[in-house]
């Protein structure tokens, strides 16, 4: 029987798994209760075992949240690739803006909604359904799997360094790594992303007072950290959009005229980006002197990810002792996070209004900018399965997000291909409330993963 067909016979049995995996809260970020982490990780234990993938296992380490392991297959003439999502996923945000609840998994309009549906539970449900139906149809797999699931990618990934250093000689066997934790280009455009950008984060404090004070009868003379931290923040960017950080655009390097005319040539237009983001009608788009998508992808940003001083369920007249904010730049190729860091550090320290105190925290969970070596024949062969499966053209194309992971494989596997296909779509939503899949680009994307299975176990 075909893989395909199989697979088509019984989508909805696949879809409900991952229904009953988007409904675990399974949320890394501190504060959240762990137990759901583990829960998961047992849930995708069990689907495992009811495709008889009996050589998983869940692995745990102190204070990690756990990893789930799985071998598909151990014949020496066969490739080995390792299959890579995470099962945790970002808190559900605001539950009033939801139009239905968060960890749920609920099908509206052709699209699955629930957090997690797109980042990055689908990924599992991705693996599992197309190697289930390729071994239901025909027996046997072409390739051997390493199915590896980590459970805080959401968090950095801080300790999946020591899990790949752990199990490096599994893993050096592989001749490539598969990661769907990506986004196509469009809906319905199937997309291998071939760069993303890195990441640097402060967290910086403005102080002026060594208490609150009433507002009536201390303003004026006394200086306001909020105000104070809103005059420093406006200091990082130029009114176009530029960063304005000494020494930041130093490693940048433009685009060659073969790069830009690869830009120009993706389906694209701004009206159609101001629709996917959601901009209000009358707000204006940054960085003009580049095309929108060299903007976002091989120029840097700066982002300002949340700002407090009291807040609005406590807002009172007063002049806050302190204000807060959190800072990430993200960066492109050849920008070195620590320099970065550093520079950043520096830019706030030294614009300080009207002699406040600055403290400024780097986060420790930096990463690099990434981009895949597309000479490797796995990416054309990615390109050719995700193309047949979509009946179009596929794409490869940068993103502006960053994946830690990638410079964790990059390090511990280097030389080995790594694939990032998308799994989102620019409606998706993904970290947002109403975070949803595309059903149909979903098992188009099962079926281009079975193709590319037979692709696979040709490459040498």
């Amino acid at each position: 029987m075909d893989p395909i067909a199989y697979y088509n016979e019984h989508k909805s049995h696949y879809l409900d798994d991952l229904k009953t995996l988007c409904r675990i809260p399974s949320v890394s970020p501190a504060g959240h209760d762990p137990k759901y982490l583990d829960e998961c990780a047992q849930t995708i234990l069990s689907l495992c075992q009811k495709y008889d993938l009996n050589n998983t296992e869940i692995l745990t380490y102190e204070n990690t949240p756990p990893y789930v392991l799985g071998r598909i297959g151990d014949d020496p003439n066969k490739p080995t690739y390792i299959l890579y999502a995470h099962h945790d996923v970002q808190p559900k945000g605001d539950t009033s803006k939801w139009l239905s609840e968060p960890f749920d998994a609920v099908e509206r309009d052709g699209r699955l909604y629930g957090r997690g549906t797109s980042d990055d539970k689908a990924a599992i449900s991705l693996y599992l359904s197309a190697i289930d139906s390729y071994q239901k149809a025909k027996g046997e797999l072409p390739i051997n799997i390493i199915l590896l699931i980590e459970g805080e990618e959401e968090v950095g990934s801080p300790n999946l360094g020591k899990f790949l250093e752990t199990h490096l000689s599994l893993l050096q066997s592989a001749r490539g790594t598969l990661v769907a934790d990506g986004m196509n280009h469009d809906s319905g455009l199937p997309t291998i992303n071939i760069s993303l950008r890195g990441i640097a984060i402060v967290e910086v404090e403005v102080r002026s007072l060594k208490n609150k004070v009433h507002s009536g009868l201390f303003s004026g003379p006394t200086p306001d950290p909020a105000m104070a931290l809103s005059k420093l923040l406006g200091t990082l960017m130029d009114d176009t959009g530029r960063i304005t950080v000494d020494g930041l655009y130093d490693d940048v390097a433009p685009l060659t005229e073969a790069q830009s005319a690869k830009l120009r040539e993706l389906p694209f237009s701004d009206e159609e980006f101001r629709k996917q983001v959601g901009m209000l009608p009358n707000t204006q788009f940054m960085q003009r002197e580049h095309h929108t998508l060299e903007a976002l992808w091989h120029q840097p940003s700066l982002v300002v990810n949340a700002i407090q001083a009291s807040s609005r369920a406590e807002a009172s007249n007063i002049i806050c002792d302190s204000a807060w904010a959190r800072v990430g730049i993200r960066l492109v190729h050849a920008m070195d996070p620590q320099k970065t860091l550093k520079q950043l550090k520096t830019h706030l320290e030294t614009h300080a209004p009207w002699g406040c105190e600055v403290v400024v925290t780097p986060e420790k969970g930096f990463c690099e900018a990434w981009s895949a070596n597309m000479d490797d024949a796995v990416y054309t062969a990615t390109l050719e399965a995700l193309s047949e499966a979509f009946d179009v053209p596929a794409v490869a194309v940068g993103g502006g997000a960053s994946i830690p992971i990638l410079s964790s494989f990059g390090t511990h596997l280097a030389g080995k291909p790594l694939v990032l296909i998308g799994i989102e779509d620019p409606y998706s939503l993904a970290h947002g409330e109403n975070e949803s899949l595309n059903l149909v680009d979903y098992h188009k994307t099962v079926e281009g993963l079975i193709r590319l299975f037979d692709k696979l176990g040709t490459i040498t």
